[in-house]
């Protein structure tokens, strides 16, 4: 019985000093670790406003009937067909997905010595409009504040914001080859 009761008091003693080690130890996040999730959830966020903002829908048209037709006569001469080109023009002009604007409007000079094709997307509460150019050139929007984002060739991201305040002075978004800034007039 002696050994019993040393055996459980050993037990006993062993169980307390175990609960009352050090806590497991959790991995800790790297400040990049941080900062990288940070500009994700950012730039997440900002692609659901943008893919949620509000496009004008065109109204309802009257859709005319079908006419009759005749089939026409069958060819009785065979041609030969000739290539068509597939490209119609210069690969690198600027697209946009334009919303109108309303309202007096302000200057932005887009300014690319990068030399890289560039996808910039410009929004804001009321304004959405997306471009890909390669050269640089001016466009318009409606006097406010703007977000913007995009991308410099494949895989270089920008982001940042703009306030266009007047008709009068032109705003410049300068992409350069180590940096890409606003310059107020």
């Amino acid at each position: 019985m002696n050994i019993r009761y040393i055996f459980c008091l050993v037990a006993l003693a062993l169980l307390a000093f175990a609960a009352c080690g050090p806590a497991s130890t959790q991995p800790s996040l790297s400040p990049e670790d941080i900062y990288a999730t940070a500009e994700v959830l950012a730039k997440t966020s900002i692609a659901q406003t943008s893919a949620a903002m509000y496009t004008a829908t065109p109204s309802p048209t009257e859709t005319p009937l079908p006419t009759e037709t005749t089939t026409p006569a069958p060819p009785t001469e065979t041609g030969t067909p000739t290539e068509t080109p597939t490209s119609t023009g210069e690969p690198y002009l600027p697209t946009a997905l334009n919303v109108t604007p309303h309202g007096p409007l302000g200057r932005i000079n887009l300014v690319n010595e990068t030399g890289k094709d560039i996808t910039l997307v410009i929004y804001s509460s009321t304004y959405y409009n997306e471009y890909r150019f390669r050269n640089g050139f001016t466009i318009q929007v409606p006097l406010g504040d703007y977000a913007f984002y995009g991308y410099i060739g494949e895989n270089r991201s920008f982001s940042g914001t703009i306030k266009i305040s007047d008709t009068i002075h032109a705003w410049t978004l300068y992409f350069g080859k180590d940096k890409v800034k606003v310059i107020t007039p």
